[in-house]
């Protein structure tokens, strides 16, 4: 993957740049919600409705028959228009535009905590791997003179302290060899967490 294609997924993907991502398109859905509550309201009902009448002594039409005749359609239309609590809404709509606001900076600083982030783990990596390759170079060049003075101090050319010397050296670039093989490993691994691989993922 490129340092662009990971950037990209982090931007997508990353849990923080999620959550932030969430709470802007929260407080979208409330700015709007807010601003539709000032307009006008335009409803329609329709329906069909019937009865059924009975007069004491009179003999009417069978329950059938009436629910038939005395059916009925009905159409209605109603406009509201709000005018109480304008100023309270007009408030309202204020605060959650604020509220929206700072919810899109959040999440604009998220996206750029973001992708710098990515881009420092790649420029880490990059250097921590350079700096692994060249502590190889040191061991070798190191483990070629100490074995080299231990030639020497089998054939008695060198002392004793100048031999330990040798030793000491390469002791200690092959623990510096070690020391940048780690550093390597641990920012190649925040590198492949931003890539989507889980810490506990990389054990």
């Amino acid at each position: 993957q490129t340092e662009d294609d990971v950037v990209n997924y982090a931007l997508g993907n990353n849990p923080n740049v999620k959550i932030a991502n969430w709470r802007a398109e929260n407080a979208r859905i409330e700015l709007s919600t807010a601003r539709w509550q000032l307009l006008p309201r335009l409803s329609a009902s329709a329906g069909w409705s019937t009865g059924y009448f009975t007069y004491q002594g009179v003999e009417g039409d069978s329950f059938g028959s009436q629910f038939h005749n005395n059916g009925g359609e009905y159409v209605g239309v109603s406009l509201s228009i709000p005018i109480f609590n304008r100023l309270n809404r007009s408030s309202e709509i204020s605060r959650k535009r604020n509220s929206y606001a700072r919810a899109n900076a959040e999440l604009d600083q998220k996206n750029r905590e973001t992708e710098s982030a990515v881009r420092k783990a790649f420029n880490d990596c990059r250097t921590a791997l350079a700096a692994y390759q060249q502590a190889c170079k040191k061991t070798e060049i190191q483990q070629e003179a100490y074995q080299l003075n231990q030639k020497r101090m089998e054939q008695g050319l060198i002392s004793g302290l100048e031999y330990q010397t040798a030793v000491n050296n390469y002791l200690k670039t092959k623990s510096d060899d070690m020391k940048s093989l780690f550093t390597y490993l641990i920012k190649q691994s925040v590198l492949r967490y931003y890539s989507g691989v889980e810490y506990v993922n990389q054990l």
